[in-house]
Order: structure tokens, then C-alpha cells, then sequence
């Protein structure tokens, strides 16, 4: 028997936006920061398939809404997690702040947050060292931004975090 000489086909019709996110959610959870190479990657030698860049690209990205959920409406529920805080926590501080929009039916744009929890209030004059620490890091979001924590330090010498805030930019009023 001869081998085929017959040119290979590696496009397929059939493989789509959503049989590509379909397998790529599974490559999500497994690699978080799963680049659009190595996705084209793996399609190449795990299914033999050409992709075109941009179908591939829409297929991240909405694989990447089915393992993180869509960021917009995970905004949209900040204040409704404020007030869970609140309601579980009596004596806790919790402060969200919004951007208003000019027509009142639109829903207001997140902008800030503040949480300090009575139980970190408490715990923290009970057991720790009267010395407050400031620290700030950067969201790596698309939407960016910055959590900014107010820490101390208890009697074992650990990290006793007091309250925290996310904001978009570091300043001296978003640390008042």
C-alpha cells in the first residue's frame, strides 16, 4: 500500500465560537492567564485545526465570561453584597460609592468601596498592637484600579487586617 499523498485539511466549518469556548473553559480553569498563543497552540496540536485569530480571540473571550463571570454585572451587585455585609455584620462600616448617571434610569457606575467589619474592629482593639499600617495594591482587572488595606499587627507578629477599600486611584482623599 501506497501512503496518502492527499493535501490535509485543517479548517473545519464545524468548529466555531462556541465549540471553542466550550473547550477552552475547561483550559481556563486549569491556566488562568491562558494566552491567545498557547490557545493556538493547543487547537493546532490537540485537534489539528488552523484557527482564524479573530474567532479564536471572541472565543476567549467569552470563555473567560463563563469561568469569571461578566465584570459588568458582577459590578452591578456590589451594593446588594454591601448590604448582606451590613445585615450579617452589625457595627460593621460599609461604603459604596457610585458615579450617577444624567438620566436617572440608568443605573449608577461603581466607583469605590469601603468595608470595615466589626468583628476587625473589635479584634483589633482587643489583641493587637496599637500601630495601624497602610498598604495599597494593584487590581490586575480590565477595569483596573487599586485596594487599598489598613492592617495592624496582632500578638503572634501576623498581618491583622482592619478594614479595606477599592478605588480607582491612589490618593490622599481615597485614604480619608
Amino acid at each position: 500500500m501506497d501512503d496518502h499523498t492527499c493535501a490535509r485539511e485543517t479548517k473545519n466549518r464545524l468548529a466555531n465560537r462556541k465549540w471553542l469556548a466550550c473547550k477552552l473553559v475547561k483550559k481556563l480553569r486549569k491556566y488562568p492567564n491562558l494566552r491567545h498563543s498557547k490557545a493556538t497552540q493547543y487547537f493546532k496540536t490537540k485537534c489539528d485545526l488552523e484557527l482564524n485569530k479573530s474567532s479564536l480571540t471572541r472565543a476567549l473571550g467569552d470563555a473567560r465570561s463563563v469561568v469569571y463571570g461578566d465584570a459588568a454585572a458582577q459590578y452591578g451587585m456590589v451594593r446588594d453584597y454591601g448590604l448582606t455585609l451590613l445585615k450579617n455584620n452589625p457595627g460593621s462600616t460599609v461604603t459604596v460609592g457610585v458615579i450617577p448617571q444624567p438620566n436617572p434610569d440608568d443605573d449608577p457606575i461603581f466607583e469605590k468601596m469601603y468595608v470595615c467589619l466589626e468583628g476587625c474592629k473589635k479584634g483589633f482593639l482587643a489583641g493587637c498592637r496599637p500601630l495601624i499600617g497602610l498598604d495599597g495594591a494593584f487590581l490586575k482587572t480590565r477595569h483596573g484600579g487599586q485596594i487599598l488595606s489598613a492592617i495592624g499587627q496582632d500578638a503572634n507578629n501576623h498581618i491583622y487586617v482592619i478594614a479595606y477599600a477599592i478605588v480607582p486611584v491612589e490618593n490622599t482623599e481615597n485614604w480619608r
